[in-house]
């Protein structure tokens, strides 16, 4: 399963980051459903000063990127994929 989510701060540092509840989970209730591998992406920081939302989104396109060609390898789904949101590669 994939998950991608958006959240308006950045919960990756102590303190805060026992507030981050989403990933563990979404874990949990996949893997109660039978989904033996869940990968979450979250864009985090939506709510901050512009260049540190386009950071966020660009890193959480790249992860979406390698979980679909990780997932599906080269072929339709990731040809769609490019189509929709430019090309696989980190540096494209």
């Amino acid at each position: 399963a994939l998950v991608i989510a958006a959240a308006g701060g950045v919960y990756d540092e102590p303190p805060i980051d026992a507030w981050g509840h989403l990933s563990p989970l979404v874990r949990i209730e996949f893997g109660f459903m039978g989904f033996s591998e869940v990968e979450v992406v979250v864009a985090e920081g939506m709510l901050r000063r512009p260049e540190v939302k386009q950071a966020s989104l660009d890193g959480s396109r790249s992860a979406i990127a390698e979980v679909v060609d990780r997932w599906y390898g080269a072929g339709p789904t990731t040809q769609r994929f490019a189509e929709l949101f430019g090309p696989l590669s980190a540096a494209g």
